[in-house]
Order: C-alpha cells, then structure tokens, then sequence
C-alpha cells in the first residue's frame, strides 16, 4: 500500500506548498519533486533516479534527506551520484517509459539494463 504526504521544510522555508511529495511503499521511501520521482532511500540506502538538477529540487532532495536524518548535499555531490535507472513503484507512465530508454548523443537507446 502506498501512503502519501507532503515534505515538510526542513529549513527557512515555510512550505513546499504540494511540490515535494513523500510516499512510502512498505519501508522504502521516494521524493517526488513537481512530479518526478528524483529519489529514493530503498533498503536503507539513498538511491538518485533522476539525472538532471535544479536548485529547488535540490532544496527538495535536501529536506528529504534532513527528515529521515541523512546530511545535506551539495550540487557536487549529487552530480557525481549514480542515477538508478529502474522503475519503481512510485513513477507515473511517462517516467517510467523515460527510465526504459537512455540517452545518448541526443538519441534515446532502449535500456537493456
């Protein structure tokens, strides 16, 4: 069963206003940011699903990593993350198409895994 809820703040900032969704699936965890499944901690281990940045998905991906007590992270950091291109439970059609496919030189590939 999937449960639900909005990402409270861990920071200066007062709301998310329903851009960063939680939902947990048994024990694991996914963010999902305008839409987008970005992360996730699944057995215990902080997993990256999207392979792009913005600065306030960042802020989402660090408010999610404060509530369930990891440390913050830079850009850096996050670029240099494996991004786990598998689908979850949590993602929409559309994304979970995307995740079949790479992209390559503009082209996209079909993910053999």
């Amino acid at each position: 069963m999937i449960k639900t809820f909005d990402l409270p703040s861990m920071e200066s900032q007062k709301s998310f206003y329903g851009k960063a969704i939680v939902s947990t699936v048994g024990n694991d965890k996914y963010l999902t940011s305008y839409k987008t499944v970005v992360c996730g901690i699944v057995n215990g281990k902080f997993v990256k699903y999207w392979n792009d940045y913005s600065n306030t998905t960042m802020k989402h991906i660090n408010s999610f990593r404060l509530f369930y007590g990891l440390n913050k992270i830079r850009k850096s950091e996050w670029d240099n993350m494996e991004c786990v291109y598998e689908v979850n439970p949590i993602m929409n059609g559309e994304q979970r198409y995307k995740t079949m496919m790479i992209k390559q030189n503009g082209y996209y590939r079909y993910n053999m895994g």
